[in-house]
């Protein structure tokens, strides 16, 4: 199984460079597993970020350090070097600088596809069974090929089997390796500091786009790569808002308001995570036990959360809030590190039951990064807030990756 790795990686806050030793184990992970499923080839495509500063395409980054404007190909031949197909020639000296490949190519121009058709007959796979893996993680979007792609890739191999292997490559690279648990350390760390520039940022009279550009201001001093900040603020006698707007607005901050924001800095693709509600004023009856209630249950899961146990431990906890009358529309446990993934679990009885039905069966294990999110919403989904961070199973339990604290109760000044 050939692989050439660029010797020469260049230091980049975009995508800074893992140890060779990483992208060996990653390649040696992703062929053992294209053997076990009888793939000749996969072709792994590229597209898609979030607004921010975050580059996306995780599934080509993975096995290439590199993500193309517009759309990114990766040939990953079984027995050959891989290939790195990019829509602009004149990007190429720099996807070289980054890449931890060394075969990158520009070949129908902006149709990277018809380089790709070649480069697999190249290699001998005009019958091959290639697999495809889309630009995201299966589990939240099911995206595969554009549909030009797949046309041209039908009439220029007619005689290879091709099949979408999205979700397997999703489980191959499923637990982390210490290399990039410290990467998402690092932009938790990150994180944090930017969130705390938020807070202290906010008062009465600010708009909720500054808030967001200290936010933003803050983790690129640090090297981090914001991949969004949606943040908005509501009365808490009169709400209009439960999920914060995901790009922030000139509407400002006023007196005895909630604010909440859904917050995500990384390093290196590797992202943390807060989801953070902090207030303008002292809480409400009914916003201090939606937040006391929260922070009670991410508390516990944090505490109680370790590897060997399932979907339904995670429901267990969940149950406090159905109890006080709450629902939510998202799980305790959810996949979090280069975007959303498995394992999803965690449902109160309060929820739909098809949406309860809809979880995976998942046993927890060590490596696994996911979002702690606990996100109550009164029944009349009037008033709503969340106490959220992104963590990893250890060996013995479950630990948050922040040191900001989403549980601890924070009221501004009014300044």
């Amino acid at each position: 199984m050939t692989l050439t790795l660029n010797q020469n990686m260049v230091d980049n806050d975009w995508l800074p460079p893992f140890s060779l030793e990483e992208y060996e184990r990653r390649f040696a992970l992703v062929r053992a597993g294209m053997k076990e499923n009888g793939l000749d080839a996969l072709v792994i495509y590229g597209a898609h970020a979030f607004a921010g500063r975050d580059l996306g395409q995780i599934n080509a980054v993975y096995l290439s350090n590199y993500a193309a404007f517009i759309q990114t190909y990766v040939v990953v031949p079984l027995h050959d070097e891989p290939t790195v197909f990019v829509p602009i020639a004149q990007h190429i000296p720099n996807a070289k600088d980054l890449s931890c490949l060394t075969d990158i190519r520009n070949a129908g121009g902006t149709r990277c596809e018809f380089g790709v058709s070649a480069r697999l007959k190249e290699v001998g796979l005009e019958r091959g069974k290639i697999g495809i893996v889309g630009p995201l993680n299966a589990s939240w979007w099911t995206m595969s090929l554009p549909v030009e792609a797949r046309d041209h890739f039908a009439e220029a191999l007619p005689e290879a089997g091709f099949r979408v292997v999205t979700e397997l490559y999703e489980q191959w690279r499923l637990i982390k390796s210490a290399e990039e648990l410290e990467h998402q350390r690092r932009g938790a760390s990150i994180n944090d500091a930017a969130q705390e520039a938020i807070i202290q940022a906010t008062k009465p009279g600010v708009s909720h786009h500054e808030l967001s550009e200290a936010g933003y201001a803050t983790a690129q001093k640090l090297r981090g790569n914001t991949a969004y900040i949606h943040l908005s603020s509501t009365s808490m006698t009169s709400p209009a808002m439960t999920y914060p707007d995901p790009y922030p607005t000139h509407k400002k901050v006023g007196r005895d308001e909630v604010v909440l924001s859904e917050h995500s800095v990384g390093f290196g693709g590797y992202y943390g995570k807060l989801m953070t509600t902090w207030f303008t004023g002292e809480p409400t009856k009914e916003y201090r036990a939606l937040f006391d209630a929260a922070a009670e249950l991410y508390r516990t899961a944090l505490a109680e959360l370790k590897p060997g146990m399932t979907n339904a431990d995670a429901d267990r906890l969940m149950e406090p809030l159905a109890k006080a009358g709450y629902t939510v529309p998202f799980p305790l446990v959810s996949g979090w590190s280069a975007y959303n993934s498995p394992p999803m679990a965690g449902w109160p009885s309060s929820v739909d039951e098809a949406i309860r039905n809809r979880t995976v069966p998942t046993t927890f294990e060590p490596g696994m990064a996911v979002r702690i999110s606990v996100n109550p919403h009164t029944q009349d989904r009037r008033r709503a807030l969340w106490v959220a961070s992104a963590c990893v199973f250890t060996e013995t339990g479950l630990e948050s990756l922040h040191e900001y604290d989403p549980a601890t109760l924070r009221i501004v000044p009014d300044a």
